[in-house]
């Protein structure tokens, strides 16, 4: 079952392969997905899985879906943090909600709300 936390260690600006991208991010968001590890990698299968959902979400709901992704591990931890600026409250909401219900299956997912991600984050385009 997925875990729900609320905190984060501040930002510094880093320049990584001519991305642009920040470590430690001050920055709030509404909804992070942490795929942890617990020795032996993150559940791939559920990445996988949460990945294919997005995309199904975005096509039924007609909107995009936009995140930042966070690498912070050394077993392919990753965050995915969502600030749904673009998106109106109501499907910010049924989003979330449908999140937990597709990712509570794993044991190696961390959920969190209201909250900052970690680690090197990269905008997706």
């Amino acid at each position: 079952m997925a875990k729900t936390q609320e905190n984060s260690s501040p930002q510094t600006e880093q320049k990584v392969s001519n991305t642009s991208t920040t470590q430690n991010d001050k920055k709030m968001y509404r909804f992070r997905v942490s795929f942890i590890s617990k020795g032996a990698g993150i559940d791939y299968n559920i990445l996988e899985k949460y990945n294919t959902f997005i995309k199904e979400y975005e096509t039924r709901t007609k909107t995009k879906v936009t995140f930042s992704e966070a690498r912070w591990g050394r077993e392919g931890e990753i965050d995915y943090c969502f600030d749904f600026a673009n998106l109106d409250t109501k499907i910010a909401e049924d989003f979330i909600q449908k999140s937990k219900e597709v990712l509570r299956e794993s044991d190696r997912i961390n959920i969190g709300e209201n909250t900052n991600c970690r680690g090197v984050i990269k905008e997706q385009e």
